[in-house]
């Protein structure tokens, strides 16, 4: 149960620093390298250095063709404040 609850409150998280797109526009790898992203800067707290090791890491594991599209996506991810997502999800 509470595995699914992290994993609705990472997918929230894509889902508004992706805005217009969601994470099923992406393919397995950019939505796997997005959660992972997620959950070291929200839950991990490794900081701006940690955060930036993970999307070079992201970007020379899955190239920069494909996670060309959520760039953007992951500076906005570091500014997102946690307590909006949790009150906009149903934990019942």
């Amino acid at each position: 149960y509470e595995t699914m609850r992290r994993k609705n409150f990472i997918d929230q998280f894509a889902n508004i620093a992706l805005a217009p797109h969601s994470l099923e526009h992406y393919n397995l790898g950019v939505r796997a390298c997005l959660r992972l992203y997620i959950y070291q800067t929200k839950f991990v707290k490794g900081g701006l250095k940690n955060a930036e090791n993970m999307a070079r890491m992201g970007r020379s594991i899955l190239g920069r063709r494909d996670i060309q599209g959520v760039d953007e996506a992951l500076a906005k991810l570091l500014i997102i404040d946690s307590e909006s997502i949790l009150q906009g999800l149903d934990f019942e």
